[in-house]
């Protein structure tokens, strides 16, 4: 009797066992969903740039800028250095890029490349810069390391190496946005005055090579191209933004003082010319002039055997500035028809006043009429 009620205590401690086996299983597999939930939310987030994991931020980081080292407000975000000033590159990227072996192949150099334009933006001429390299890239091209790309190589990892820092944008500041273009490539930049120190600082820059069309084209037209390029490429940071473009405001500075000064010339000129000038001789009305022919008109074929000036006019109207309107006297036509022969107007240079000469009249050299 006393067996078979130790039996039974045995098999119901062996039951409570399993059942709490089970339920710390069931217990570890709701953990094991909502941590994979949890991990899949965060990893969501993560590429939306809302959220950053804690084991790859480090806050209240000592930066050695001197002898000594000073704590600063630097947090690491996913191994960045971002402080209240500027954002930097961190010293383990900064060690990938300085162990980077020199490309050999074709896909080592587009790596390197792929590496490097990731911090495009943080170095100025990147373009021209990478251009040797680049040129290793094109179809049926050798890879032939030379001088170039060697430069162009050790020039792009020492910039890298060398810490440079972007100054972070603040849209309440006053923007300078600089272009400019040459053949090899078109590149644009946008600064800003950093309140410590109140120097232009750059917040932002873009490059990139000219196509083979692009390197024939003229200056002007190659800067035209880089800015509407780079206000393409910067247009997030431009919205609501008045720009100071500075490779354009001393060109038309230039060019509005040089109209006022040829106006003021000019001017000037006139004066003077008007001071010294003979004046245009008066005429009245129902004054016999002469009216000179038109230069065009006297350039017609058989023109040598017409006559310089056409006469005799009558001068029927004083317009302004020495303009006068004068007529034809003698009539065409019959009836309510008639109308005067030739009508014209002519400045005062054009007209001289007509004589007739008659029979009577002596023709000595005292008395010969002379055309005024």
């Amino acid at each position: 009797m006393v067996d078979i009620l130790v039996e039974e205590a045995e098999q119901d401690r062996q039951a409570k066992r399993e059942e709490a086996e089970r339920q710390a299983k069931r217990e570890e597999a709701e953990i094991q969903v909502k941590r994979k939930e949890a991990e899949r939310k965060q990893a969501l987030e993560l590429k939306k740039g809302n959220w950053v994991p804690e084991n790859k931020c480090n806050f209240n980081i000592e930066e050695k800028i001197t002898s000594t080292p000073t704590v600063l407000l630097t947090k690491e975000i996913l191994l960045t250095p971002v402080d209240l000033k500027s954002v930097k590159l961190g010293p383990r990227k900064l060690a990938a890029i300085a162990e980077y072996p020199v490309p050999k192949i074709k896909d080592e150099l587009r790596r390197f490349l792929g590496l490097t334009s990731f911090f495009r933006r943080f170095i100025t001429r990147y373009a021209s810069v990478a251009e040797p390299l680049t040129r290793l890239l094109k179809k049926n091209f050798l890879f032939i390391c030379t001088v170039d790309q060697n430069e162009a190589f050790e020039e792009l990892r020492s910039k890298l190496i060398s810490r440079p820092a972007l100054k972070l944008f603040d849209p309440k500041e006053e923007t300078e946005f600089h272009t400019d273009a040459s053949s090899v490539r078109l590149a644009g930049r946008l600064l800003q005055r950093n309140k410590y120190n109140n120097a232009s600082q750059l917040v932002y820059c873009v490059s990139r090579r000219t196509i083979h069309e692009e390197e024939k084209y003229h200056s002007s037209r190659l800067k035209l191209i880089a800015a509407v390029w780079s206000m393409t490429k910067l247009r997030p940071l431009l919205l609501d933004l008045l720009p100071t473009s500075y490779e354009y405001v001393k060109p038309i500075k230039l060019q509005r003082d040089a109209q006022e000064n040829i106006r003021v010339a000019q001017e000037k000129m006139k004066k003077n010319y008007d001071k010294h000038r003979c004046r245009a001789q008066n005429y009245n009305i129902c004054d016999v002039v002469l009216v000179r022919r038109l230069s065009e008109q006297t350039l017609l074929p058989n023109s040598k055997t017409q006559a310089k000036y056409r006469s005799p006019l009558t001068i029927i109207k004083v317009l302004l500035l020495d303009t006068y309107q004068v007529t034809d006297l003698r009539t065409v036509g019959q009836g309510r028809k008639r109308q005067p022969n030739y009508t014209t107007t002519a400045h005062a240079s054009q007209l001289k006043l007509f004589h007739l000469i008659t029979e009577d009249q002596d023709l000595s050299d005292g008395n010969r009429p002379v055309l005024q």
